[in-house]
């Protein structure tokens, strides 16, 4: 998979897909949400927008569908699936905890910026290359962020 900066709609690659749980989720006003891409909840409107490295976010996980402006979209966890790592991530983060990038790229916690910023994503299960990793997404409770 070519890095692609932000995401546009695409399908993402799975694996594991038999342990994913579903749920549905009202898009902020204005906001768009990819299929494919990292969704996070806005901590003060209660809504799905695309995911990144903002104050106020925590993941959903990964848009089966595309959808907008006050539309609900389907939001996937609880499986592995394939990312582009941002710079900095690498082989030797295998088992870690990573955060979001864009809402199509990962990269490590710290990289992410300060404790205010960093959305987590799940953990690095295996590293690809310098443009794939595979992270098994999952949601996170407030004590572990």
């Amino acid at each position: 998979m070519a890095a692609l900066g932000a995401t546009t709609a695409f399908a993402r690659i799975r694996r594991n897909g038999n342990v994913a749980q579903r749920g549905s989720y009202t898009t902020g006003t204005a906001a768009i949400v990819y299929q494919g891409a990292l969704v996070a909840i806005s901590t003060t409107t209660g809504r799905a927008v695309a995911a990144s490295a903002t104050t106020a976010r925590k993941i959903l996980g990964v848009a089966l569908e595309t959808a907008q402006s006050g539309a609900v979209v389907e939001v996937e966890w609880g499986a592995e699936y394939l990312f582009d790592p941002a710079t900095g991530l690498t082989k030797a983060y295998t088992g870690s905890n990573c955060a979001v990038s864009t809402d199509n790229d990962v990269t490590t916690a710290s990289a992410a910026g300060t404790a205010a910023v960093r959305v987590l994503v799940g953990e690095m299960v295996q590293w690809v290359s310098t443009s794939e990793c595979w992270v098994a997404v999952r949601k996170f409770t407030e004590a572990q962020i």
